[in-house]
């Protein structure tokens, strides 16, 4: 768009002396030169072209007059009415280009100098490599333009590549730039790398840098030192796809001679002028009123949720944040939420914690035109802004402060950063500094925080455990099952005293050596057996492999339970006395499980897996189990040991078929406790998904033998290291689905949902009820009109104009709809897949499964819903929400299907039978709110199990930035029926069984809790 008037950029100037020529043919078309005028010597040369009669097809070719660099080629967009270009020298030629009846039509109406605003169309790509170009500093290669302001890149080969022009001066390159790719979501794309050349050889392989994330789009690393003539390149892609370069720096290491002048100042071209901002350009957006007085800026936060809005955009680089309030309570924690044009989401956000009265500072990374937003507190109540400076920094600065306050905090934002290092990590030196401003009364702990300030203080002594076991009317005797072959010594004998340590005495460890060649572990074992009678001792003479060898030990094993440990693992102290606690409660148990985490190559704790409880969808899709597992050893005897052929998932292959034994899914235990700790080693699982993957076919296989005696029909395929995917069967007959789809108005979202619905979905037997609740728009109610006339049969139209009751809508639509499957589908979705309705009526049709879910994104590309975790929140918010669309989530729990307590009804699958039984959505007490909550909880109260799947995926157009209902009638309503809620599934909403009590409950992203978690108890 043409400069209007920015705020901080000179008026532009007119030009005089232009003129388009005439029409001339040439090979590649036909087209129109720029003539006349003076376009400058001096390098800043910016000019507005005002365009009449701009169509679709044009372009502006840009032939820089300095060393024949290829030509240029810029797209024109009509809606701008024109374009900016750089000029660097008399001899840059403009050329438009295009047919000939468009270029006919195309007038020149003015020609102005000056600079570019920020938010001029394709600016940032025009400031980044346009100016570059026509200053002959790039070339590029495999990269064209494209008419897409969003995407205005191209990579049009497998190698594209943007070279700098050769350095005059040695030295150490860093770089730092914001490139969004358009295939990042959907596919694992490996990082933007640079390159570098060596003396007469061109661009040597051991140059090349894969660049660190930063976060998203934001990507830094370093170029060894390069000699003086030589040149480098970025390489933004590995294959054919569109991007768009945002933002590049390129400096130099302060050790090391200067880089040129050009490449020096890119970040200062590209940044705003103004590097400071105070408290008078904050603007209260949400939950605030200023209140007067003459002193310091006061307000009164009128809800939960107040914040401010800096009112202009910001340049990219490093900030020093200092805020000071006089608030309502002595702490509180400040949050620093970003835009840059994706909306503003909690998984970007910065906290800062505050103490009344007293100046609080940090750091914040800013990318390019982010928009800052500031939440100072989280509670209503009066307070004083005393202090609000935002002060740009240089890069140095911020990496010596940043480690300076690792180092002064060791621990709390994990291993403190080395001095500066080659590896030049800084992706990891700011995502430690982060988390140092995520305090310990919020959720975000680091593990080690979590050990020391939740798990320690939690632990009762060893004399405490005595007293315990001697109330108890049943000692259960544990058989530790554990093979060995070759393991290092000091690994099996912290494995052994880790057994021997243990508070609980009823054990006993069946040891069985698979024939190892190195003779010091024979001699460890059989010192080991002479000094703890409790050790059985089995020494093979025959290797046999894992499965072999546990059978050997399992024959040795006389307890009532059978606890699997390997050889180079440890148990907690206090792992059988909390398997012991759990059985007390319920005896008839057969298995129990733990929680679990691993141990680095140091030693160190890390990597916690805080598991469900008994999720059967889960274990088909994945071993979560695994540590610590314990089975009752007559179950085990029973389906016949471990079973040869499954080598590497034996213990997967041995729990579904204990599993498939069960009558009672009680009968499985989950001690919410980590208990076992396994061993990080080389070629471990523990250290790497994909070491070995013979076990990951072996799992497959396990999972497939456990569908073809169970669920005949069932195909079970890989997805991941480790996870699985259970395609279900379809009947010969498919039954009828009734997709209800209540809408008022908001034709634009409508049309897109049933469209999609109709044009992509590919099952075959479906209706369509559109509840019309009161529309009065005439394009909705003619489109409305226009679809049964348009498709038949397929789509009905209800009208209903009752006052607005989601719940109310939807049962009355059930009860007109003819399917025996009932989806309830939000007006603001689209379909993305053919596949998504195949995938839920798969899991529908099973006769244990209640509600299915579905997996849906923000426009954006990022998680929207991924089932539902009770009590975030105080009711219930969704998993992994604001996770990038690509991720694998905690433990792999966005690639797989699995058991949730619920799901959203903005997709939702259910047989109306089931819908029925349960009496449908609760019209009278959850007319708006929770409805879909409080109907998957009566479907799990009656025996279902509520599933998610990531295979079936849908757009949610719900505005991710959408804030609470402020109006009182509506939050009254909000908080009426979250009391409801509470009163009806309180128990529920405070221990999740899908979840974890470890995890947070204010957090959607499987953060660690504070030591106030509510219930952690075992459960079945």
């Amino acid at each position: 768009m043409a400069p209007d008037d920015p705020d901080h950029l000179a008026r532009p100037r007119a030009r005089a002396g232009f003129q388009l020529g005439p029409l001339r043919p040439g090979e590649a078309g036909f087209s129109r030169v720029l003539t006349g005028g003076q376009t400058g010597d001096r390098v800043g040369g910016w000019l507005w072209l005002a365009l009449a009669g701009l169509g679709p097809g044009l372009t502006l070719q840009l032939a820089s007059g300095r060393k024949a660099w290829p030509t240029l080629r810029l797209p024109l967009s009509a809606a701008a009415g024109g374009c900016w270009v750089f000029l660097a020298h008399r001899r840059d030629e403009l050329r438009l280009t295009g047919p000939a009846e468009a270029l006919q039509r195309l007038e020149l109406q003015g020609v102005e100098a000056g600079e570019p605003p920020p938010d001029a169309e394709l600016a940032p790509a025009l400031h980044n490599l346009a100016r570059l170009f026509a200053m002959g500093a790039v070339e590029l290669r495999e990269i064209d333009w494209t008419d897409d302001p969003r995407w205005p890149l191209r990579a049009s080969g497998a190698d594209p590549q943007i070279r700098f022009r050769r350095l005059p001066r040695g030295g150490v390159l860093r770089i730092a730039l914001q490139l969004a790719r358009e295939d990042e979501a959907s596919q694992a794309l490996p990082p933007p790398s640079v390159h570098g050349t060596r003396p007469g050889r061109g661009y040597a392989v051991e140059t090349a840098v894969a660049l660190h994330p930063l976060g998203p789009e934001h990507w830094a690393g370093q170029l060894a030192r390069l000699e003086a003539g030589e040149r480098w390149r970025l390489d933004p892609l590995d294959r054919p796809g569109r991007f768009r370069l945002d933002r590049l720096e390129a400096v130099c290491d302060p050790r090391h001679p200067p880089l040129p002048r050009l490449l020096r100042q890119l970040s200062d071209w590209l940044n705003a002028f103004r590097l400071e901002r105070h408290a008078d350009e904050l603007q209260p957006v949400h939950d605030l009123l200023p209140l007067p007085g003459p002193a310091a800026p006061r307000f009164l936060a009128t809800g939960d949720d107040p914040h401010f809005r800096l009112r202009a955009p910001l340049a990219a680089g490093w900030y020093m944040l200092e805020l000071a309030l006089d608030l309502p309570v002595a702490r509180a924690q400040a949050r620093i939420y970003l835009d840059t044009g994706a909306g503003e989401h909690e998984a970007g956000s910065h906290g800062l914690p505050l103490r009344s009265g007293q100046p609080a500072k940090r750091l914040l990374w800013l990318p390019a035109r982010a928009r800052l937003r500031l939440d100072p507190m989280t509670l209503p109540g009066a307070f004083a802004l005393t202090r609000f400076h935002l002060k740009r920094v240089k890069p140095d600065f911020a990496r010596d402060r940043m480690r300076r306050k690792l180092q002064a905090a060791p621990g709390r934002g994990g291993p403190a950063p080395a001095p500066l290092d080659p590896a030049w990590d800084e992706a990891a030196l700011w995502a430690a500094y982060d988390r140092l401003f995520e305090p310990v009364a919020e959720d975000a702990l680091h593990y080690a925080d979590w050990i020391a300030r939740v798990e320690q203080p939690a632990l009762p002594s060893a004399e405490a455990q005595a007293a315990e076991r001697a109330g108890w009317a049943w000692l259960p005797r544990f058989s530790i099952v554990t093979p060995t072959y070759n393991t290092p010594p000091e690994l099996l004998q912290a494995c052994i005293d880790s057994v021997r340590a243990q508070h609980y005495p009823h054990w006993e460890l069946c040891l069985a050596d698979d024939a190892s060649p190195d003779p010091r572990v024979r001699a460890l074992l059989q010192a080991a057996a002479a000094a703890e009678p409790r050790i059985r001792l089995v020494l093979r003479e025959r290797n046999g492999h894992i499965v072999e060898a546990s059978n050997s030990a399992l024959a040795r094993a006389g307890g009532d339970f059978v606890v699997l440990l390997d050889h180079d693992d440890t148990l907690a102290p206090q792992a059988l006395q909390s398997v012991a606690r759990a059985l007390q409660a319920r005896p008839q148990a057969q298995i129990v499980y733990s929680d679990e985490d691993k141990l680095d190559p140091q030693g160190q704790r890390c990597e916690p897996h805080f598991k469900p409880d008994f999720n059967p969808d889960l274990l088909y899709a994945q071993n979560y189990v695994s540590h610590l597992g314990v089975y009752r050893r007559s179950l085990v005897e029973a389906v016949g040991g471990f079973r040869p052929g499954f080598e590497g998932s034996q213990d997967h292959d041995l729990l579904l078929r204990c599993v498939a034994r069960l009558q009672d899914p009680r009968d499985v235990l989950h001690v919410p406790e980590v208990l076992y700790h396994w061993r990080q080693v080389p070629g471990s699982t523990a250290l790497r998904h994909d070491a070995k993957d013979y076990a990951c076919e072996a799992g497959r296989r396990a999972v497939q033998a456990h569908h073809d005696a169970l669920h005949p029909g069932v195909q079970v395929s890989i997805v991941g290291p480790g996870l699985y995917r259970s395609l279900w069967p379809l009947p010969a007959e498919l039954p009828r689905v009734s997709l209800i789809v209540p809408t008022r108005d908001g034709l634009d979202v409508l049309r897109t949902c049933i469209e999609s619905l109709v044009e992509r979905t590919a099952y075959p037997n479906y209706e369509i009820l559109v509840v019309d609740n009161g529309s009065v728009e005439p394009d909705t109610l003619a489109y409305l009109a226009a679809l049964p006339q348009r498709l038949g049969e397929r789509v009905r139209v209800l009208h209903d104009p009752q006052p607005f009751n989601y719940a109310a809508l939807n049962n009355a639509a059930v009860a007109q709809a003819r399917g025996s499957l009932i989806g309830l589908i939000n007006n603001d979705v689209e379909v993305i897949g053919p596949d998504w309705l195949d995938e839920m009526v798969r899991h529908a049709l099973r006769p244990e499964i209640g509600c299915v879910g579905a997996k849906l994104y923000y426009p954006d590309d990022t998680v929207q819903h991924a089932g539902v975790i009770l009590g975030i929140g105080g009711v219930a918010d969704h998993a992994h929400k604001n996770f990038p669309r690509a991720a694998s989530g905690y433990f792999g729990r966005l690639r797989v299907a699995h058991n949730v307590s619920a799901v959203t009804a903005a997709v939702l699958l259910v047989r109306r039978a089931v819908y029925e039984q349960v009496g449908g959505l609760d019209a009278e007490h959850l007319a708006v709110a929770f409805n879909d909550v409080d109907f998957c909880l009566k479907v799990m109260q009656a025996g279902y199990r509520n599933l998610w799947t990531p295979q079936a995926e849908l757009y949610h157009h719900e505005s991710k930035t959408r804030g609470a209902d402020t109006a009182p009638d509506k939050r009254a309503r909000l908080e009426r029926e979250a009391r409801f809620m509470l009163d009806r599934w309180g128990p529920l909403l405070r221990r999740d069984p899908f979840y974890n009590p470890n995890l947070s409950l204010s957090r959607r992203d499987f953060s660690l809790r504070a030591a106030d978690r509510l219930d952690n108890s075992p459960s079945s």
